[in-house]
């Protein structure tokens, strides 16, 4: 019996944990069909992977690592970011359409040509990023930090913004003329060269040293 039960302890040991093993499976469907709607891939390791133009709409993708993997023209839309790595990763052409990315670290991150309408960005840092031709239309950036970002025809049309920080960011050519609660958003240093503001009532606004 001592024999037997030291047997079964070892072999507990040495299996993977069952949602271990699932997320596991479900890595392996995302590599070989490129596609995983609205699956599990919670704390899945995804870094470095090749994930072009695939499908994670709806993906519960909370604490995943995908530091370095390239997403590039991939479907987010609606899936839940929260605590994910993405520190280089590639993110350019993706549709991160209602993604929740709440509090998020996306410092110093490229999101060209991201489709980021509905997104919650709320509490999120977008501190020192490029954002060129991204669609943030109707997006949550409440307490949004994008200090030193470098944004280029980019769209904030009905995106919420109080709170918003861009002191010494440069928004060429951005469309914030209908964004939401500008007036409670920082610009001290920004670059608001070519930026589209008509209608905005910026009384109050800091906007010390801006240009």
């Amino acid at each position: 019996p001592m024999k037997l039960t030291v047997h079964l302890l070892l072999l507990s040991l040495c299996m993977p944990p069952a949602g271990s093993a699932d997320t596991s499976s479900t890595r392996q469907q995302l590599v070989a069909t490129g596609q995983c709607v609205a699956c599990d891939l919670g704390d899945a390791d995804l870094a470095g992977l090749r994930l072009i133009g695939v499908d994670l709409s709806n993906a519960d993708l909370r604490g995943a690592n995908l530091q370095g993997a390239i997403l590039y023209q991939a479907r987010l839309s609606g899936a839940d970011l929260r605590g994910a790595a993405l520190e280089g990763a590639s993110m350019a052409r993706a549709d991160m359409s209602g993604a929740d990315l709440t509090g998020m670290d996306l410092s110093n991150a490229r999101l060209l040509g991201v489709n980021l309408v509905g997104a919650q960005l709320s509490g999120a840092s977008l501190a020192g990023a490029y954002l060129t031709g991204a669609i943030l239309d109707g997006a949550d950036l409440t307490g949004t930090n994008l200090r030193g970002a470098r944004l280029q025809r980019v769209s904030f049309r009905a995106a919420r913004m109080k709170g918003a920080a861009l002191d010494e960011a440069v928004l060429r050519a951005c469309d914030l003329s209908a964004a939401m609660e500008l007036s409670q958003a920082t610009f001290k240093g920004a670059d608001l060269r070519q930026a589209v503001m008509q209608g905005q009532d910026l009384t109050g606004v800091n906007l010390t040293d801006t240009r």
